[in-house]
């Protein structure tokens, strides 16, 4: 890492023409003598920038995959600076994609409610529930006659006759489904899938705010100072971990030392 070019230096300050300590002869005072002073001042000093300079750091832990500038580079607003590993962040982004789709697709469903093909589809596998029950009360008939004729063993009549509720239940259960394709679907499916959609569009808004949490950007337009992170080095947030330090040096600021004695006397 190279050395940083803004660096505090102690610079001579040279205000010529800004101090009057030496008054003319004429003008002092006969009582009080006059101390002569040099018109010029010398004073240690640096040069800073107006505003404090901006320390950036990850809004998230990771590991720096990549570092985009160096110090004294020129930056603009906006402008990434690091990246750290996003491969499980942008994973989670498909993820809250594909929800969102899902939930999309089954409040499309809920709201056009069944399609023709459904509805035969109910009508037949009631008939054929039907059909099965009329067949099974048919046979219960049947082995009832012979079981009291003596010519049917009573395990086979009652075999019979469960038989015939199964097919009875069954046959009623496939009659519900068909009045229930029928009638469409309930307003409450309907507002149950498009809270679905809300939620799922939360996670993935969510998704995309952890995913740019993993590319640090320039919050203004300035200089970079210093780099105090390297690509591979992984990043805390207790306590987060600086990686550079911005400053906007369009605008600097001179800081001196100056004798008390000295102050009242500059102009």
């Amino acid at each position: 890492m190279k050395k940083s070019r803004l660096a505090f230096v102690a610079v001579p300050v040279i205000a010529a023409g800004a101090l009057w300590f030496a008054r003319s002869p004429g003008a002092a005072s006969a009582e009080t003598p006059s101390i002569a002073r040099p018109g010029t001042l010398v004073a240690p000093g640096r040069v800073e920038p107006t505003r404090d300079a901006v320390k950036l750091s990850f809004e998230t832990s990771g590991r720096i995959v990549e570092i985009l500038v160096d110090e004294g580079d020129a930056v603009t607003a906006g402008q990434v600076l690091a990246r750290l590993d996003d491969r499980l962040a942008k994973a989670r982004v498909a993820a809250a994609e594909a929800g969102l789709a899902q939930a999309k697709a089954r409040y499309l469903l809920a709201r056009r409610g069944p399609r023709k093909e459904d509805v035969a589809a109910a009508r037949a596998d009631a008939d054929a529930a039907a059909a099965t029950a009329a067949h099974r009360a048919a046979e219960l008939a049947r082995s009832d006659k012979l079981g009291k004729a003596g010519a049917l063993a009573d395990s086979v009549v009652d075999a019979d006759g469960a038989a015939a509720k199964v097919a009875d239940a069954q046959a009623s259960a496939a009659k519900a489904r068909l009045d229930s394709i029928r009638s469409g679907t309930r307003i409450e499916m309907i507002e149950e899938a498009s809270a679905s959609i809300a939620l799922a569009q939360a996670e993935l808004d969510s998704a995309k705010v952890a995913l740019d949490q993993t590319v640090l950007r320039a919050p203004t337009t300035g200089t970079i100072l210093r780099r105090t992170a390297e690509q591979g080095a992984l990043v805390t947030l207790m306590p987060p971990q600086v990686v550079v330090t911005l400053a906007d040096v369009k605008e600097l600021e001179l800081r001196t030392e100056i004798d008390e004695a000295d102050i009242a006397s500059i102009a």
